[in-house]
């Protein structure tokens, strides 16, 4: 609804802040120039040809470098024996679902049981934490997405409430009270989506503005949140991290 209400105005360009809104967008129109802030597999989903030719009319940033299988692989350094960890996502952001797809492959010979939790909605954001509780999470994933960084705070409050050490791909689930996160910078990402907005404004063609992949991964810690878990962070993971929250 809210992409056929954009492309109805007729803009220059649209900047999207999410993978499920860009691929909504898309389907409304196949003209109309589109930068994605947060892409997830634009190749799979169709949105373009290739990273570096896109071809089509859509460009922008990749949402992150990291792999879910390397958020699994720092929180596990975090805190060790876990052996169950929970894992929120959104089954109508076909990223998430390509994510997971790929976390339960390189995840499958470790000693570790996912307990996926699907939310399309904050109303059920409860519900998936009561559900880890019952099965005896010990640590908690958070799927990039736009229902989760907008429910960030009470995310954060649940996993504090629950005692799980929580990890994300976005620096402001930190920010907000979760566990740490590690991934490419939000504002680098809006940046690099508002110089290409302004070269498609000046006759650029989204097709050939090569989809970015930021180089720089952020390892964020939120020692607060550690101290109130009662986790001593390891000096390995310290020694990492881009930030620490005190």
């Amino acid at each position: 609804m809210v992409a056929k209400e954009v492309v109805g105005l007729s803009p220059s360009v649209i900047v999207s802040g999410d993978t499920p809104l860009t691929v909504e967008l898309r389907h409304a129109s196949d003209t109309i120039p589109i930068v994605g802030v947060a892409l997830t597999n634009p190749v799979d989903l169709g949105l373009a040809a290739s990273l570096a030719r896109p071809g089509r009319n859509v460009t922008g940033v990749l949402a992150a470098a990291s792999a879910p299988s390397k958020l699994v692989e720092l929180l596990l350094e975090t805190v060790p024996g876990v052996v169950k960890i929970g894992v929120l996502f959104n089954p109508n952001n076909a990223g998430n679902i390509r994510g997971i797809d790929s976390l339960k492959a390189d995840t499958a010979a470790q000693p570790i049981t996912l307990v996926l939790a699907g939310v399309a909605a904050p109303t059920a954001i409860e519900a998936a934490f009561q559900r880890f509780a019952g099965d005896g999470v010990g640590a908690l994933l958070v799927s990039q997405d736009g229902v989760f960084t907008a429910e960030r705070q009470k995310i954060a409050k649940l996993a504090l409430a629950a005692r799980l050490p929580s990890i994300s791909g976005f620096r402001v689930h930190t920010e907000a009270g979760s566990l740490m996160s590690y991934g490419s910078s939000f504002p680098q990402r809006y940046l690099v989506a508002g110089e290409y907005a302004a070269k498609i404004l000046k006759g650029g063609t989204p097709g050939d503005l090569p989809i970015q992949l930021q180089p720089k991964l952020e390892l964020v810690i939120n020692l607060r949140t550690a101290k109130a878990l009662g986790l001593d962070i390891p000096r390995s993971i310290l020694a990492r991290a881009d930030e620490v929250i005190e």
